[in-house]
């Protein structure tokens, strides 16, 4: 069984230098790691963040470079150092996928309101 590697993670294109930014308990190793999940995603058209799932369908999975920035970190200190990543990505929007700028949580902007309401729409109208 492979060991867990907590940490600060980057998937960067390499072709624009463009990134995303994450943190997670298990970055890599197991099927279950954060990366492995991405992927998934990323390849079955289901990722959360449109924008890195555009990028990823336009330039390719090889195109991508999945960069452990800081490891091995203390579970209670794993968002705020995360936090501190998100607050760069924040100054240069231009070239980063992260549309949340807050740590472990969503950012309640007006595009995710408009997903939020389109989803209520459509759930009550199945479940008159």
């Amino acid at each position: 069984m492979e060991e867990k590697i907590s940490g600060i993670y980057k998937w960067i294109n390499k072709i624009n230098g463009h990134y995303y930014v994450g943190s997670s308990e298990n970055m890599m190793g197991n099927s279950g790691s954060r990366k492995n999940s991405h992927q998934r995603a990323l390849n079955n058209q289901r990722h959360e963040n449109i924008h890195l799932q555009r990028a990823w369908n336009k330039y390719g999975q090889e195109n991508f470079e999945f960069v452990i920035i800081e490891r091995d970190i203390l579970k209670d200190k794993l968002l705020e150092i995360e936090q501190k990543y998100l607050d760069i990505a924040k100054t240069e929007q231009d070239k980063c996928y992260n549309k949340s700028f807050i740590a472990g949580k969503i950012e309640m902007t007006t595009e995710v309101i408009a997903k939020i309401q389109q989803s209520l729409k459509v759930f009550y109208k199945t479940h008159r």
